[in-house]
């Protein structure tokens, strides 16, 4: 029975339509005014955040205009170093690209976990404070699997944590031989 349940989950065909929740979690995104009071205050909030922008990304069928609002309040997100290392006319072509890539292979990702805040490693380098947060996508592409990102993120002059870089990481596997 185990084996036949998870041969079902794996093989489920799951609506990446655009479904009443996923428009409204689009909208809810798009709407959040983060040059405003609503910026999240925490590193964890910041890559959640940023992750639930990926998620709409990649999992619900967007309009042109959705992705650059989408792009846009990703893009809120970035350290002034990453912005100026990604021009935005550059961004939202690269953007629209790679969603056109993950469509193609039939590639989505179906949700995500952000480690807890006590999990979290902050710093100082050279008066400047940062963070590493790492995430897990819970992702399908055929069968599902899942990857790990590590998010640098750097507190700016206003106090705002913002995402500095990121880099794919592979899981530490403790299992004695």
């Amino acid at each position: 029975m185990v084996v036949g349940y998870y041969f079902y989950l794996s093989n489920r065909v799951i609506d990446t339509g655009n479904t009443d929740a996923a428009n409204e979690e689009v909208e809810k995104l798009i709407s959040r005014n983060l040059e405003g009071d609503y910026y999240p205050q925490l590193q964890r909030d910041v890559v959640t955040f940023y992750s639930r922008i990926m998620k709409a990304y990649y999992y619900t069928e967007l309009t042109d205009a959705q992705i650059e609002a989408l792009g846009k309040q990703a893009r809120n997100l970035f350290d002034e170093e990453l912005l100026m290392r990604n021009p935005e006319d550059e961004f939202y072509e690269n953007l629209k690209k790679d969603i056109k890539a993950f469509k193609k292979a039939k590639r989505k990702i179906l949700d995500y976990k952000v480690q807890s805040s006590s999990e979290i490693k902050t710093f100082t380098f050279q008066d400047e404070t940062f963070s590493i947060v790492r995430a897990a996508y819970y992702m399908k592409e055929g069968t599902p699997y899942t990857t790990y990102q590590d998010y640098v993120l750097r507190k700016d002059e206003n106090g705002q944590w913002k995402i500095l870089f990121w880099e794919y990481v592979e899981p530490v596997n403790y299992e004695k031989d």
